[in-house]
């Protein structure tokens, strides 16, 4: 699961990517043409129903459902201000895509440094585990100290030095700010 605070200026810009460009495996979590959050997953999408490029915070998550333990998504479920986009374009086939805390996170653009979003992030975590409904309501206005069960990745953004933003989740993944 993907977790972040965001207030977006321009569109079809990239939030967060994960994962490797080479065949397909990353997913891609961007603003699309219409203003709308979209997953990019292997070729695959999924789009929801709510603008989010309004000038507004929105609390956003997005839920990667794997197939048993394979590296496989089956299933991608986008919440906006702790409501599920029920709206979704649904995406078929399950999708081969690296899940795993491997390759490099990327948020606010892409590796190379193209799709720069103009807005702000705030409280950026990655999951290690799909959030129910009500976990991501919980989340969405929380601010955690301390090792969360779970929790691969967590940056505050309010919380940088110099060019480094600290992990908060305990796991010391530390980010670079270019």
């Amino acid at each position: 699961t993907f977790e972040a605070c965001s207030k977006v200026a321009n569109k079809n810009k990239t939030l967060v990517l994960w994962g490797r460009g080479r065949n397909g495996m990353k997913w891609d979590i961007l603003v699309d043409n219409a203003g709308k959050l979209k997953v990019d997953v292997k070729g695959g999408s999924v789009t929801s129903s709510t603008k989010v490029k309004d000038g507004d915070w929105h609390h956003i998550a997005v839920v990667l459902k794997k197939d048993g333990n394979s590296a496989k998504v089956k299933d991608i479920t986008l919440y906006i201000d702790g409501e599920e986009e029920t709206n979704a374009i649904v995406l078929t086939g399950n999708r081969n895509i690296i899940t795993k805390n491997t390759g490099t996170v990327s948020i606010g653009g892409t590796n190379s440094g193209g799709s720069i979003l103009k807005g702000e992030i705030e409280e950026v975590r990655i999951w290690n585990k799909n959030l129910s409904k009500s976990e991501i309501q919980a989340n969405m206005n929380e601010e955690y100290s301390g090792n969360k069960n779970k929790l691969q990745l967590y940056f505050k953004f309010n919380n940088t030095n110099g060019n480094t933003v600290s992990d908060k989740s305990g796991k010391n993944r530390d980010g670079t700010i270019n």
